[in-house]
């Protein structure tokens, strides 16, 4: 029964480990995972060939091969181990994966069992190992005691201590980390003391089951407790195994602390962003790693500091080379199950190019505030004088140069019109040409040029011999080179790529204001011209109308007396022939016509010169002219009508010009209509309208010559109206009227069916 017991029970351990083995080997992707692949394969091996050699008991010889076989797995279980519990717990800096020599570290956790393994298979030569093996009978079962020498206490004494050095790296994370990492460590370092349980009382006899070696069972036991931690917790998945790559990946380095200020953790970005020495770091007191950076060492004071209240602080980090950094440095603790502070987290973050970006946007809104004002200033300057010294001293300001002048283009040269500085002589009012020097450079090419040591400039043309730095820029307006604007300093290298694009903006701003007040002296010089000649056109208009008045005056005089003649003559007709009084029936109609001329210039100029208006009822004006001109259209058989649904319509406008428009629409109508015509007069009111309409079925006007009806002296050439008197003043005068009333005219004609003649005004009923 004793010999199916120990069979069994390490049967059972070598089940168990080779189901931890198959599941760790099914985490091989993980570094951790594979380790603890390795160590089932340790466990699986010492307790395959122990349970073999307890199964040849009574083959002493086979027993014996068994049992120095199953020291392959004794002698690597406790390194492996190590190596499992470096990777798992991250927390044995040399046993990192990402440690540069990690592979010939744990090939030198190997080198004391392959030795000891060597003595072991040996040691019938030698006896280190074992100084005797005595048989012991238990129930008729025959098992092995043995006496051991210094290789086996030297070995012991080395797995000891890897196991030991072990259980310190899990107490340590169960101290330090967050909780569910503590219940892992807690399970693991648990585990851990069972090996160490066995293997004492297996060395020291004082085992319940009397000549069982407990050891590979307890190895077996410790590997299946943590087999049941990394399933219950997900270990190989969680923060503890996997916080080297997910603290490396992360954009933000982190530091952690412990309570003393020494280093115990820190990624991939904090040795990028601090520049440390990864390999010395850890254990290390924080002032050492931060001696580079005084910068850090004091924020870190001021946030940790008990009477602070932030947590976080930028820091102005110098560079090598002079460059500026910006770190974000964050500190929040790090506390254990019970609540108590055990360490202490420091992340930062580059934000550089966020406050690269920030500076750039405020010194673009000061900029623009600066531009704002300058726009304000120099855009209600209409003087030219005054815009060029201002503009100047903006620039030379906001540049930081030492000299400036501005210079406009005048046909083929420049004119220097304002200049600031150490220039020599009188240097404004002198002409350059294009070819010379950075200015005339920018005027030929359209471009800016910035020039940071004068003395390797080849364009550089010396008004200032001790200018060492220039900037010109084109005064462009409205894509016209009027100029430039040129910039000196005595200082290498003084004008920034900043100061050149900002001042780039203010040349736009200083070309417009030039053209501005350019632009305002030609308008105040033409004006001052247009001053002249309306005095000018207004002593010819008041000529011109004297003129006509005298003219008319002078004209109407000897006219009356021909008038007065032909009355006498015709007094006397009954002694002229009848050639005579055809002649003289023609003298008549040449006076009237002329009369007729001088009637219509006159009603034009008393039209051009001004209306005296007042309230009219064009309905009373209108009938009262149709009554005017009834005898002439009776004389003619002609049907004159007036029309209206309205009993009044009063406007505002000069009553004695309306009523000339009426009569003369009514006049030519009654000219131009064949005896038994009919003419209609009609007034209507629209929404928005006061609409007068004189239809007629009389000759009506060609389609090609109705282009000339309102033209002064312009006459249709038809045959029906050959004998028809008229100025070819009447239309133009009625035209004028309307047009200085607001009004427009109406008309429509078509050659013999009539013609229609009106007016419309706008509504203005009082």
């Amino acid at each position: 029964m004793t010999a199916i017991l120990y069979i069994s029970l390490t049967s059972s351990a070598v089940i168990v480990s080779a189901w931890l083995m198959f599941f760790g080997w099914r985490r091989r992707h993980t570094a951790s995972g594979l380790a603890f692949a390795m160590f089932a394969l340790t466990m699986l091996v010492w307790s395959a060939f122990y349970t073999l050699e307890l199964a040849s008991s009574g083959d002493t010889a086979l027993s014996n091969a068994f049992s120095k076989l199953s020291y392959i797995g004794i002698l690597t279980a406790p390194p492996t181990w190590l190596i499992f519990v470096g990777l798992h717990t991250d927390s044995i800096h040399w046993l990192s994966a990402a440690h540069p020599q990690f592979k010939r570290n744990t090939a030198l956790l190997f080198a004391m069992p392959v030795v000891s393994l060597a003595l072991v298979m040996t040691n019938e030569w030698h006896h280190l190992h074992w100084h005797q093996i005595n048989t012991i009978i238990i129930n008729d079962f025959e098992v092995y005691r043995a006496e051991y020498g210094p290789a086996f206490w030297a070995s012991a004494i080395y797995a000891y201590g890897l196991m030991a050095y072990a259980l310190t790296a899990l107490l340590r994370v169960a101290a330090t980390t967050i909780r569910p990492q503590q219940r892992q460590a807690f399970w693991i370092v648990f585990g851990s003391l069972i090996p160490w349980a066995g293997n004492l009382l297996s060395v020291t006899n004082v085992s319940p089951l009397p000549g069982l070696d407990l050891t590979p069972i307890s190895f077996v036991a410790s590997g299946a407790i943590v087999g049941w931690v990394l399933v219950r917790y997900e270990g190989l998945r969680l923060p503890l195994i996997a916080r080297d790559s997910v603290m490396d990946s992360m954009t933000d380095g982190i530091i952690i602390i412990d309570q003393a200020g020494r280093v115990m953790e820190f990624n991939q970005t904090a040795i990028e962003l601090l520049s440390m020495d990864a390999a010395t770091a850890t254990g290390k007191p924080l002032r050492s790693v931060f001696a580079d950076h005084p910068e850090l060492m004091e924020a870190y004071h001021y946030i940790v500091d008990p009477l602070s209240t932030n947590p976080q602080r930028e820091v102005r980090v110098r560079r090598p080379g002079s460059r500026i950094d910006y770190l974000f440095l964050r500190i929040s603790p790090v506390r254990s199950t019970n609540g108590l502070p055990v360490a202490r987290l420091l992340q930062l973050r580059d934000i550089s190019l966020h406050k690269k970006a920030q500076n750039i946007a405020s010194r673009r809104m000061t900029e623009l505030t600066i531009l704002r004002d300058i726009d304000t200033r120099i855009s209600s300057m209409l003087n030219m004088d005054d815009v060029l010294h201002h503009a100047l001293v903006f620039a030379m300001k906001m540049s930081d140069a030492d000299a400036g002048f501005i210079s406009l283009i005048e046909g083929d040269q420049q004119r220097i019109v304002q200049a600031m500085g150490r220039y020599t002589g009188d240097l404004v009012g002198q002409f350059f040409a294009f070819n010379i020097g950075i200015t005339g450079y920018v005027i030929r090419t359209g471009k800016p040029h910035m020039v940071t040591d004068t003395s390797a400039e080849p364009k550089y043309y010396a008004e200032l011999p001790d200018t060492r730095s220039q900037i010109t820029y084109p005064l462009i307006a409205h894509d016209r080179m009027i100029g430039v604007l040129n910039l000196e300093s005595l200082a290498l290298d003084n004008f920034t790529r900043e100061a050149f694009d900002f001042v780039r903006l203010l040349a736009a701003r200083i070309a417009s204001a030039i053209e501005n007040a350019d632009l305002f002296t030609t308008t105040q010089n033409q004006l001052a011209e247009l001053r002249d000649l309306y005095v000018q056109v207004s002593d010819l208009e008041r000529f011109r109308s004297d003129m006509l008045r005298l003219a008319s005056h002078d004209l109407r005089s000897p006219l009356g007396n021909v008038q007065g003649y032909l009355e006498l003559l015709r007094m006397d007709g009954h002694l002229l022939n009848t050639e005579q009084q055809d002649i003289l029936y023609g003298i008549e109609r040449q006076t009237e016509r002329m009369n007729a001329i001088i009637n219509d210039i006159l009603s034009i100029e008393r039209a051009q010169g001004g209306r005296h208006t007042g309230n009219v009822d064009l309905v009373a004006l209108a009938q009262d002219i149709v009554g005017v001109h009834q005898p002439q259209a009776e004389n003619k058989a002609l049907t004159l009508t007036f029309e209206t649904d309205l009993p009044e319509i009063v406007t505002h406008g000069d009553k004695a010009q309306l009523g000339e428009v009426i009569a003369n629409l009514i006049t030519n109508a009654i000219k131009y209509t064949p005896e038994g015509g009919t003419i209609q007069v009609s007034l209507q009111m629209t929404d928005r309208s006061l609409v007068l309409d004189v239809v007629d079925n009389g000759y009506g006007i060609p389609a090609d010559q109705q282009d000339k009806l309102f033209k002064p002296f312009s006459r249709i050439n038809q045959h029906e109206t050959v004998n028809i008197d008229g100025t070819g003043l009447g239309l133009h005068l009625v035209k004028s009227i309307i047009e200085r009333h607001g009004g427009a005219i109406r008309f429509e004609s078509a050659h013999g069916e009539g013609s229609r003649f009106g007016f419309e005004l706008p509504l203005m009923i009082v």
